[in-house]
Formats: structure tokens, C-alpha cells, sequence
């Protein structure tokens, strides 16, 4: 029988951790946060995406395009008090947002 996890919803969000998740993000992933503010600002002139911090309720960025820059949040459906909540929540909002573009 496999043993559950002290905590189901990952190890905790701690500072450094979303510090260390915001770094990857920038690194890997800002056309997947690039979807996610295309769907939920339901705008075009947004070209570019920076991750500038995030907490267990969502991300902020800073987002530009055709000579704007201006802050943005995405916010989560739940705040996240986990690291694998956090990845499903995530995941879960690029995969929507990705779809819903019609991006692979």
C-alpha cells in the first residue's frame, strides 16, 4: 500500500520556492503566461510577458506590446498552498489558454 504524502498539496510556497518558480517561468515559459493574458485580458496588443513575482493567489507580471508596458495578474481560480497545487493550477490555466488560441 503506498504511503500518502504529509502534504497532499506539496511542499509549501515558501519565498525562496516562488522565487526559484518565477525564475523558471521567465527561463521557459513566458509564451504559455503570454497565452494566459491573451485569454483573460482578451487583448491583441500584448506581444511580451514578464514574470515579476507571484504569490499563492496568482502571478504578476509586466506586459508590453505596440508601445505599452503595464502590469497584469493572473489570478488563480484558488490560491495554491502547494507546489504540486500550484503546477496543476498552473497547468491547468496554460493548457485552457492554449486551447482556447488554438496554439499547440
Amino acid at each position: 500500500m503506498p504511503s500518502s504524502p504529509k502534504n497532499p498539496d506539496g511542499a509549501p510556497l515558501t519565498e525562496k520556492r516562488l522565487i526559484a518558480i518565477a525564475n523558471h517561468i521567465n527561463q521557459d515559459h513566458l509564451d504559455d503566461m503570454l497565452a494566459c493574458v491573451k485569454v483573460q485580458a482578451g487583448t491583441e496588443w500584448v506581444e511580451q510577458v514578464r514574470v515579476i513575482s507571484l504569490d499563492t493567489a496568482g502571478i504578476n507580471l509586466e506586459v508590453s506590446g505596440v508601445d505599452r508596458v503595464q502590469p497584469f495578474r493572473l489570478n488563480f481560480p484558488t490560491p495554491a498552498q502547494g507546489v504540486l497545487v500550484f503546477k496543476q493550477t498552473v497547468g491547468t490555466m496554460i493548457a485552457e489558454s492554449r486551447t482556447k488560441l488554438g496554439w499547440e
